[in-house]
This record gives structure tokens, C-alpha cells and sequence, in this order.
């Protein structure tokens, strides 16, 4: 099996023009030539460069660890807590990393995609260079479905020429939508059913390269934010039938482990030979001093007393995925990700996708259109694989209720789903004017998106500030 960590120089070289960018929208002078155009020469030098990509995203602070989108999503809603009051917002400047590292990750995936347009070398094949243009599609639309979820409107950047995307407005979410619907339907059209390695031609076990369904399960959730019930509904269906592939795991101990079925889309890690946990959240979870085993103290966040009280009796949920400390210091933490052990073989990786989620998009969608059996069918089995009841529900109102309830006792500390949820579903406000108090600060409907960074601003006069937060 080829890993990440042994990529060639000239990928590294061909990236080395955008990562050192301080801020990406923040232009000076661009650089000579972002990827070099004999990067795309071969099939083996163009696979490097996208290698190179996962790299930087599988180190990118947004993705996971202390700077991630899991933790600090968490923290902005009701799911995480401090072990000391604060007032996250006010002292939060990890926002402006969300949108540089986002906005970095963009930028590499749209040069790419225009150097493989251009690239003749008949040593770089025609479904090599689909497989490559299709993944940089998939991972573009994933950073703009992010980057619309936390700060709203954004500029559409779809292209490398500096001087353009430096002085760009801020375009309406549905716009921004528009193009990653448009990006993640060619991405599946283009994209292999099955998982390539490396090379983007051979077929792996491994699931750290988007695929088909990955494609697939990402449209899902993208249709069901925008209300698209019946687009949403065939994506999710889609990527349920292929039973061949995913399953939802009976031991809750799996569906984290690499060889995980329920896992659509995973992120490698860049190296296992490493002073670090493989999956930089279970240093952020589990926190500094943890003997895998005993003791917890000085994790990084806690699990809120709303969280915990949500789960009901019996829930294995609550039991595998929930972690108790028993010193006096401690309290409940995320426990999905156990590996905390380095210089060790890599047992776990970062899920991106996963089944579970699927499901729920599908009871969700099949519910919005009046089909309470067949949602019932989708939503109890994933209370079923957690050891609940199954549920009998007709009424709408009720039934809403018992899937936020689900998608929160399944999908926590995962990708900031609460803290979408409760905005895209109307409940921010309600929810958030209870638990800011406890968390020791008072809640206004600015905070329900995050500050654009300063200095992005300063250098784009078309960008606004969100309101509520400082401008130039």
C-alpha cells in the first residue's frame, strides 16, 4: 500500500507557491507559476501533485485537531463546553483560519483542474487526468460547502488568476450552491466507483480518495440543505444501495477504524512514523495525558450536560462514543477516535463521510414529502444499530423532533452537524439563547456566522463585513 508520506519533491515544489500564501484573498504580487506545468507530464508526476493536495489537507488546522471545524462548530453550539466559562465568539480567532485554509485549498483544486486542462503529454492519460480533475472538483465543492455554512455569502473563485479573485465580492449563498452542485455532479460523473490508490488508477481497499458515492452522499447533504427533498432523497439512496460496499456497523467500535464499511470517504494520515496521534482529534478529545485505558485529564473541550441528556436509556452511543474521566479534573469527552498511542501502526483514520449520515439525509427528505413509512424505515436503522427502539411516528412535528435528536446523538463532534442544524433548520436562536448562559456569555444572531478575517478585508475594499463584527 502506498501512503501519502512518500511523496516526490516535485509535488511538493509544484504546491510550495500557494502554502506559503499568508492570506489568500489577500494578494500582493502572485506567484510566478502556482504549479508548475511539468508537474502534469505523467500520469505519475500529475497523481504526486494530487497527493501533494491530500497532504495539505490532512495537515490543514480546519480539518481536524484544536483548529478544526469538528471542535470549534462544537464550541459555537450547544455540544462542547469549556472546562471554564468563556465567551467563545469574543475570543475565537480561529475563523479567520477556517477561511484561509479553505480559500488555499480552493485555489490549489482550481489551478490544478486548469494545468490538467491544459497538460499534452501523452505519458498523462485521458482517465487519469478525468480521475484528478474530478477528485479537485469533489474537494472544491466540499471547502465552498463549508465555507457558506460558516460565514454565508462568499466570493466564487473558480479559476488561479490572482488579480481577479483578489478584488471579488461576496456572491449569495444559492450561487455558490449552484457551482458546487455543478462541481459534485461532474465529479460524479467522472469519479470511479470504486477507490483508487495513489496513482489514481489501481483499485484499493483504502477509502482516503473520493469515489462515486462520495460524490453522491455529498450532493445528498447539499440538496437537503437547500430543501431539494427528492434530490436529496436519490443521492442518500443511491449511496444505501450499494450494499456491497458500506454497511452500518454493528460494533460501534468499528465505524472509526480504518477498514470501517460505514466509512464513504476518509482522510489518511500523512505519516505514522510521527510523534503525534494518527487522528489529530483524539489529542483534542481525549486530551494530553491519556493512558488509553484509565484516566482523562485536561482534554481540550467537554461534552455538554444538554448533549449528554439527550441520549436516551440504553443508548450504545452513549456507552462506546462517550468518554468518562475519573479524576477530579475531567468530564465527559468525544470517544470516537481511541488511537491515541504514536509511533504505531495506524488503526484509525479521519472520517470525511459516512453512512449513518445517509441514512438520516434519507429520512429526513422522505419525510418532507409526506412518506412517514419509509422515512420510519431509515431513521430506526440507525437507532437499531445503537440498540434503540424502533419509533412509530405519523405526526410532523413529532417526527422532526426525533430526528434532530438522532442527528445529534449520531453524528456529534463530527463536522459541526449540530451547529448547521440548528441554523439551517430555524432552531439557532431557541436553542442558543439557553445554552449561551451556561456556557458563561449571552447570544445575538450575529454569532450564527463567523467573522470575515480583518485582514482580507483591509485588501479587499468589494468585501463586506458580516454584522456585528469589526471592519476596516
Amino acid at each position: 500500500m502506498k501512503r501519502y508520506r512518500y511523496i516526490p519533491m516535485l509535488a511538493i515544489i509544484a504546491l510550495a507557491g500557494i502554502t506559503s500564501c499568508k492570506k489568500f484573498l489577500e494578494v500582493e504580487n502572485p506567484p510566478n507559476q502556482i504549479v508548475a506545468s511539468d508537474a502534469f507530464g505523467s500520469n505519475e508526476s500529475a497523481a504526486s501533485v494530487m497527493a501533494g493536495i491530500y497532504v495539505q489537507l490532512a495537515n490543514a488546522g480546519f480539518m481536524q485537531g484544536d483548529g478544526s471545524i469538528s471542535r470549534n462548530c462544537g464550541l459555537s453550539a450547544d455540544e462542547f463546553k469549556y472546562p471554564v466559562k468563556d465567551d467563545f465568539f469574543l475570543n475565537n480567532a480561529l475563523g479567520d483560519q477556517f477561511w484561509t485554509d479553505l480559500y488555499k485549498t480552493i485555489y490549489i483544486t482550481s489551478n490544478t483542474i486548469e494545468k490538467l486542462q491544459e497538460a499534452t503529454s501523452v505519458m498523462l492519460t485521458a482517465n487519469v487526468k478525468k480521475e484528478l480533475t474530478a477528485e479537485c472538483k469533489f474537494l472544491r465543492a466540499w471547502c465552498y460547502f463549508y465555507l457558506v455554512n460558516l460565514y454565508g455569502d462568499v466570493p466564487l473563485i473558480t479559476h488561479s488568476r490572482y488579480f481577479e479573485n483578489a478584488q471579488l465580492p461576496r456572491t449569495p449563498v444559492a450561487k455558490v450552491y449552484d457551482q458546487v452542485t455543478k462541481d459534485l455532479l461532474e465529479a460524479k460523473a467522472d469519479l470511479d466507483d470504486q477507490y483508487l490508490s495513489w496513482d489514481a488508477k489501481t483499485k484499493t481497499n483504502e477509502r482516503s480518495r473520493p469515489n462515486k458515492s462520495a460524490a453522491a452522499a455529498l450532493l445528498a447533504r447539499v440538496y437537503l440543505y437547500q430543501k431539494k427533498y427528492a434530490d436529496a432523497e436519490k443521492e442518500s439512496a443511491e449511496v444505501i444501495a450499494r450494499t456491497q460496499q458500506y454497511k452500518l456497523h454493528a460494533e460501534l467500535d468499528s465505524v472509526f477504524l480504518k477498514e470501517s464499511r460505514e466509512a464513504i470517504l476518509q482522510l489518511q494520515p500523512t505519516d505514522p512514523r510521527s510523534n503525534q496521534p494518527h487522528v489529530k482529534d483524539a489529542i483534542t478529545f481525549l486530551g494530553y495525558y491519556w493512558d488509553g485505558a484509565t484516566s482523562h485529564i485536561a482534554g481540550r473541550v467537554w461534552l455538554s450536560d444538554a448533549l449528554l441528556n439527550s441520549f436516551e436509556s440504553g443508548d450504545l452511543r452513549r456507552t462506546y462514543w462517550v468518554g468518562e474521566g475519573i479524576d477530579t479534573v475531567a468530564d465527559r469527552f468525544p470517544y470516537k477516535y481511541k488511537q491515541y498511542a504514536v509511533n504505531a501502526p495506524s488503526k484509525e483514520y479521519l472520517v470525511m463521510l459516512r453512512l449513518s449520515e445517509q441514512y438520516l439525509i434519507q429520512a429526513e427528505a422522505l419525510a418532507a414529502r409526506g412518506d412517514f413509512t419509509h422515512a420510519l424505515e431509515s431513521l430506526n436503522a440507525v437507532r437499531g444499530r445503537a440498540g434503540l427502539d424502533d419509533l412509530d411516528l405519523t405526526d410532523p412535528t413529532a417526527f422532526a423532533a426525533a430526528l434532530l435528536k438522532e442527528r445529534r446523538t449520531e453524528l456529534f463532534s463530527e463536522w459541526g452537524h449540530r451547529w448547521f442544524d440548528l441554523k439551517r433548520l430555524g432552531l439557532i436562536d431557541e436553542v442558543m439563547n439557553q445554552a449561551a448562559p451556561v456556557k458563561g456569555t449571552s447570544w445575538n444572531v450575529n454569532k450564527a456566522v463567523f467573522a470575515i478575517p480583518y485582514a482580507d478585508l483591509s485588501a479587499n475594499g468589494q468585501l463586506k463585513q458580516n454584522t456585528g463584527y469589526p471592519s476596516p
